[in-house]
């Protein structure tokens, strides 16, 4: 049987700081787990393609993503800007009180959708298959880990 991984590049960037559950920390324990268990050696890894906006439109209500796509337009700096911006907590743009956009949720979370979908692409391409998507917790990716069988 093979097992594929699917995650995207900008998982990692997706930092809403130390005190929110959102932390890049959840993804670098699954790849130490991952090694440690030595599952690591068996498993196939894949980036993932993030998802159109056209396929959020058939899941999601067409003013919710196009308030996503607005509140990230928000959190978005230079690397001037971001120097300059660095301490205050403005630079986070929320949704709620729990979901926050940052400079790279955006693309995370475009990531994460598209890998939902990449695996499920993968699997149904073959016999024998299992298929794991790992990200962070942003738009579109309310769940963590996702197993496809």
């Amino acid at each position: 049987m093979t097992i594929k991984i699917f995650r995207g590049k900008h998982g990692t960037k997706h930092d809403l700081g130390k005190d929110h559950p959102e932390s890049p920390d959840r993804l670098f324990a699954i790849d130490d787990q991952l090694l440690s268990s030595g599952l690591d050696m068996v498993c196939e890894h894949a980036d993932a393609t993030p998802i159109a906006e056209a396929y959020l439109k058939l899941a999601h209500d067409p003013y919710y993503v196009k308030s996503v796509f607005e509140h990230a337009a928000q959190s978005i700096f230079s690397d001037h800007e971001k120097t300059l911006y660095s301490e205050r907590k403005d630079n986070v743009a929320w949704l709620d009180e729990d979901t926050g956009l940052m400079r790279h949720s955006l693309n995370a979370a475009l990531e994460s959708a598209g890998a939902g979908c990449n695996a499920v692409d993968w699997v149904m391409e073959g016999s024998d298959r299992q298929v794991t998507t790992l990200h962070t917790t942003a738009p579109w990716a309310s769940v963590f880990l996702i197993t496809l069988l």
